[in-house]
């Protein structure tokens, strides 16, 4: 407990605080203020261990409040991501939602940064955290899909590739030292599309031969930007580059075919490509699940361009 006075607050700056919030055993994210006269004094710091004499103390005061604009600029912490869903654990939307509000800090952060620079401990965080849910809920994959966001939004297409390919991973037998490798992969799989211009990606007629050898250099503009933050891993490099190559070499950058794909690419290339058909894009609508895969599967422009294998199993997770 710390007391600091806090003279001439406006209390129109303050909201009530629902003590109910606070959990035993796990830190306080914002400061939280008695108010005694005119004055505030702060109760409880951030980061504070929240022990059960502590939490009692707290209880005895009849109004707790907390500053507005603290709330409006709260993040989540790398470190109490998994409490947060550990307090959440069946309520599946609520995960979601805390999956998206912490990754788009990371991704918000990487993109204002004009070093590149990324959150490498918020990116294991939130890598571990998914691995857990899918390994705690057999089925949690094919379970969140109708609380997904449709859309375009980079951070937002980072994630599902995530989940999908950790998943997918995860069917095939990966550790966990390996799941958390190409999780790390596939949701940092399309950072270097900052490089590229808006209206290029926003585009929703043809892309000119310029253009789209543009955005085929994504792939190595993330490898740059994975380097800058000191991410050398050979199977996180060669599935990031490699991503968009497919088994009959009609791919990018190398055109390598079928067994000169490696496992991180391969399975990074089916769900990313999964993740963009059930999306909308500048140029079209989102398909549904069973149209995307049925897709992938059977479509000409399609047959051939994947591990049959991976597909399958990854049809089948879903």
């Amino acid at each position: 407990m710390k007391l600091i006075r806090h003279n001439l607050i406006i209390i129109s700056d303050y909201d009530y605080y629902n003590i109910k919030d606070l959990k035993i055993g796990t830190a306080t994210e914002l400061e939280l203020f008695i108010k005694k006269d005119e004055d505030f004094y702060m109760v409880i710091e951030v980061g504070t261990q929240v022990t059960e004499e502590l939490y009692a103390e707290i209880t005895g005061y009849k109004y707790i409040y907390i500053l507005k604009k603290e709330i409006a600029n709260k993040a989540i912490a790398h470190d109490n991501l998994r409490d947060l869903i550990d307090e959440n654990r069946d309520d599946l939307k609520k995960i979601i939602d805390i999956l998206y509000e912490f990754n788009n800090q990371i991704f918000d952060n990487f993109l204002s940064s004009k070093e590149n620079k990324i959150d490498l401990e918020s990116v294991k965080s939130i890598v571990k955290s998914t691995i857990f849910l899918i390994k705690d809920k057999q089925e949690f994959i094919r379970d969140i899909m109708p609380y997904l966001s449709v859309g375009d939004k980079l951070s937002n297409h980072s994630l599902h590739v995530a989940m999908y390919t950790i998943k997918l991973a995860a069917l095939l037998d990966f550790d966990d030292n390996n799941l958390i490798r190409i999780g790390t992969a596939a949701l940092l799989h399309d950072v270097g599309y900052k490089n590229i211009s808006n209206d290029t990606l926003n585009k929703t007629t043809r892309l000119s031969d310029k253009e789209t050898q543009q955005i085929h250099q994504h792939s190595q503009y993330s490898i740059n930007i994975l380097l800058q933050n000191g991410i050398d891993d050979l199977l996180i490099i060669d599935g990031v580059l490699h991503h968009h190559e497919r088994y009959d070499g009609s791919g990018y950058p190398r055109r390598f075919k079928k067994d000169r794909i490696s496992n991180f690419a391969s399975i990074l290339g089916i769900c990313d490509v999964f993740d963009a058909l059930t999306n909308s894009r500048p140029h079209r609508k989102e398909f549904k699940t069973f149209d995307a895969l049925n897709m992938m599967l059977k479509d000409p422009s399609m047959v051939n361009k994947f591990n049959i294998k991976y597909l399958l199993l990854a049809i089948k997770s879903l």
